[in-house]
């Protein structure tokens, strides 16, 4: 039992110092805001900029269900229906025009 102790404290003890050597910087990359009415998009398959700065995004899946969404000025304007679940996705590519 003595043995087993012994080695036990001693890989405490190792273990303590070497952590106690690491040095390391953490970082988060994650969504900012609630989720209920505003998320990070977790990605962008294509993007279309209109003149006056409207920002449209499409993606084949959104966790929030935001596949094709509008954006203005870093808020949320508005997303597409029916493109989240159920055998419906967004897609590759987006455009716009007047309407």
């Amino acid at each position: 039992m003595k043995p087993l102790f012994f080695c036990t404290a001693i890989v405490l003890i190792y273990s303590a110092v070497v952590t106690a050597q690491i040095t390391y910087q953490t970082s988060w990359i994650g969504n900012t805001f609630s989720g209920k009415t505003k998320w990070v998009q977790q990605d962008i398959s294509d993007i279309f900029v209109t003149a006056d700065g409207r920002v449209f995004s499409n993606v084949f899946w959104d966790e929030n269900g935001g596949e094709v969404t509008e954006y203005q000025n870093g808020d949320i304007i508005r997303t597409a229906q029916n493109t989240h679940g159920w055998g419906y996705h967004g897609g590759d590519a987006i455009t716009a025009n007047a309407k």
